[in-house]
């Protein structure tokens, strides 16, 4: 069963660069669906902390895909993409 919305080919070339490492100091990346289509939003330096990510956050839902850095309990640097699909309770429905 098909939904009817698509995902621009821009969003596709930017995650692919995203997941293999090809965008320097990006760290965070916004979509949201405008109309019956998936679009870029912004993009987030990798500096930015967690805490002032949320910040941008409105009550407008989009999806977020995040490059989490952390260290395995044996000590070793790792690394996952994780995508959410931010929805408030305060948004509003469609």
């Amino acid at each position: 069963m098909s939904t009817g919305i698509t995902v621009s080919d821009a969003v596709i070339s930017k995650f692919d660069d995203f997941k293999l490492k090809r965008l320097k100091g990006v760290g965070y990346i916004t979509m949201v669906i405008d109309g019956d289509e998936v679009t870029l939003e912004k993009e987030y330096p990798k500096t930015m902390s967690i805490t002032d990510f949320q910040k941008e956050l409105t009550d407008a839902p989009k999806y977020v895909v995040v490059d989490f850095d952390y260290t395995t309990t044996d000590g070793r640097p790792a690394d996952k993409i994780i995508l959410i699909s931010w929805i408030p309770d305060t948004a509003k429905i469609k």
